[in-house]
């Protein structure tokens, strides 16, 4: 794995925002993982809380803390991945945790497959309290990670990502938009190489049950009209990004609180089918059936 200039092989990434109860445990994940060679940007997106105090606590010469005013994700995800000199970009979310041989587990992965351009992987969700819920068994073929964002949707884990830093340049970088940035990317990214799914859980994600909403949302079909209009254009126009924040923004007063605040999991069929195969063949050969199932599942229903 060759280097010039002495500059990192990876750039993490991760934004942040008043996530003071979860941070440190991120950037923990992080620093212990078992390839070493990244340097770690963490932008904080306008924080009010103890989100600097926090960081300041951790003395490693890999991280660059940089603050900046709220402006959203989009934005601060496209100003974060400008300071990054690695040949690849890490993402990674402040709320989430990093098991130690994410970065390489999906290095090797990049570093042996030139074609693909980015990598993600499976996840453990967990709740506020780091609880396992269950895991997730997405699929690995690129043609059903690219054709489920016209429906639109994504199988693709934002904070486990890594990427080429050429292709994400070519690809033009974020978009500024305030929801849907990962999909919206990812459309444009499409057109440079290959995505690919690590089965192997790499990370747990933190699902939190302020988030847990429910809405009553008129601006919906026009929300998603924008989106689909964005991920076809060659190049986003600097009005649709606008028109789509202000949707945004007129949208959350309808956006209803879940009343208990308090998630529950409920075991899934891809789950109760693991826990069955995994007893007769072990958990790899399990997976691998389940991935690939869905695979085929896909491909038939998305007509490819």
């Amino acid at each position: 794995m060759n280097k010039q200039n002495n500059q990192p092989l990876i750039s993490v990434v991760m934004c942040t925002y008043n996530t003071e109860k979860y941070i440190a445990e991120a950037i923990e994940s992080v620093l212990s993982q078992t390839f070493r060679d990244f340097e770690f940007i963490i932008w904080d997106d306008g924080s009010t809380d103890g989100t600097k105090e926090i960081v300041d606590s951790f003395h490693d010469d890999r991280i660059r803390y940089f603050y900046h005013e709220n402006t959203g994700l989009g934005m601060a995800l496209r100003l974060a991945c400008a300071e990054a000199n690695g040949k690849y970009i890490a993402r990674m979310d402040s709320d989430d945790i990093c098991l130690p041989n994410r970065f390489e587990t999906e290095l090797n992965f990049l570093e042996k497959n030139k074609q693909y351009v980015l990598v993600s992987s499976a996840v453990y969700n967990i709740n506020d309290n780091g609880e396992v819920l269950g895991r997730v068994f997405p699929c690995s073929d690129d043609g059903v990670l690219k054709g489920i964002l016209r429906v639109p949707g994504c199988m693709i884990c934002h904070p486990m990502v890594m990427m080429r830093r050429e292709a994400y340049e070519k690809a033009g970088g974020y978009i500024p938009v305030r929801k849907s940035q990962d999909s919206l990317f990812w459309c444009h990214l499409a057109k440079q190489g290959l995505f690919y799914n690590i089965s192997e859980p790499l990370g747990k994600y933190r699902i939190l049950s302020s988030s847990l909403d429910h809405a009553e949302n008129p601006y919906r079909e026009v929300i998603i009209a924008f989106l689909l209009k964005m991920m076809k254009d060659d190049k986003v126009q600097a009005e649709d990004v606008e028109m789509f924040n202000t949707l945004y923004f007129y949208s959350k007063p309808f956006i209803k609180k879940s009343t208990e605040g308090k998630i529950i999991h409920t075991i899934t069929s891809e789950e109760r089918l693991y826990n069955i195969l995994k007893t007769v063949m072990g958990e790899k050969l399990a997976t691998k059936l389940i991935v690939g199932l869905k695979n085929k599942y896909y491909r038939h229903k998305l007509k490819l």
